[in-house]
């Protein structure tokens, strides 16, 4: 398993809440502001139908990303799951490694959660990305690229 694999979750449920926040403007600019009304002087501008049918489209699209993203974070869950389960480690950096790569939790959260202090849950932390056989100051070098 190598750095990019470890953070997909992360990766992936960023997107997830980018497309989130996109849908909801969308939905939020579908919402007429003003009553339309038979009869009125028609403007140049296109027909309203039309950009009622362009944002509902791009609302169906937006619906649909979110199915397949919720979809893709679900197996990528599972195969992190498994690769950290495949691999030797104590029971306590594989909990910490499982809150923060699957759960996406931040470090602070997986201390209070687990009582202990976040020093040692870091510790925990570089022990298990060690028994994959990867370097811990690599990986905050690949998170302040991503």
């Amino acid at each position: 398993m190598d750095y990019q694999e470890l953070n997909s979750v992360w990766t992936l449920k960023l997107e997830y809440e980018r497309e989130s926040r996109r849908l909801e403007d969308l939905r939020e600019f579908a919402q007429p502001s003003t009553p339309i009304f038979d009869g009125m002087p028609q403007s140049a501008s296109p027909p309203l139908s039309s950009k009622v049918e362009t944002v509902a489209t791009l609302i169906i699209e937006a619906e649909k990303t979110l199915v397949r993203l919720a979809t893709e974070i679900e197996q990528q869950k599972s195969r992190v799951l498994r690769a950290l389960e495949a691999v030797t480690m104590k029971e306590l950096s594989q909990r910490v490694l499982s809150h923060h790569y699957v759960g996406c939790k931040s470090f602070n959260a997986i201390a209070k959660l687990m009582n202990f202090s976040r020093r040692y849950i870091l510790n925990l932390h570089d022990a298990g990305l060690k028994a994959l056989g990867l370097d811990a100051q690599q990986m905050i070098q690949f998170r302040k690229r991503c």
